[in-house]
């Protein structure tokens, strides 16, 4: 559950971010090679919708906009951490 308070994405970093990626969805491009633009939403990558920090922003199409924001699909973040045993995995 979420307990930061949602605040808009202030107009001009919504226009950086979308012009950075070109509408293009983050993981559909690194993941699949797919360059077309979408249909999307800018998602906060640490999932704390008050921080706005550029880095912080990400453009997903929406459907993998829906399954990162989908509670049945997130990840306690404390067991994704890599400690140092898997490092060279």
């Amino acid at each position: 559950m979420n307990t930061h308070p949602r605040k808009k994405i202030p107009s001009r970093l919504e226009a950086s971010v979308l012009l950075r990626c070109r509408r293009r969805c983050c993981l559909c491009y690194f993941l699949e090679g797919d360059k077309k633009q979408k249909e999307g939403q800018i998602v906060h990558v640490d999932r704390n919708p008050a921080n706005f920090e550029a880095s912080n922003l990400a453009f997903l199409c929406l459907d993998h906009h829906s399954r990162y924001d989908a509670t049945n699909h997130q990840i306690d973040r404390k067991s994704t951490r890599l400690n140092s045993s898997h490092a060279n995995i």
